[in-house]
């Protein structure tokens, strides 16, 4: 048996914390070209979720419908 009725899962966390990347010459003139961090609005390279030890992720409740599973 599958479908909605078989399973449940619920996100209890959600990734709201943008992870964003600042570029950084390798150069021998690097040092006169680049700002550091001065301006640290760089560009977005993707998103974390911030969890403490032991909080729960996800939870799962699946259905056994089979004597066999």
């Amino acid at each position: 048996m599958a479908g909605k009725d078989s399973f449940y899962l619920r996100v209890c966390v959600h990734p709201f914390h943008v992870i964003r990347i600042n570029k950084i010459l390798s150069c021998a003139s690097a040092n006169r070209s680049q700002t550091g961090m001065r301006s640290a609005f760089s560009k977005p390279t993707g998103t974390v979720a911030c969890i403490d030890i032991e909080q729960i992720i996800f939870s799962v409740r699946i259905k056994i419908t089979s004597r066999w599973l």
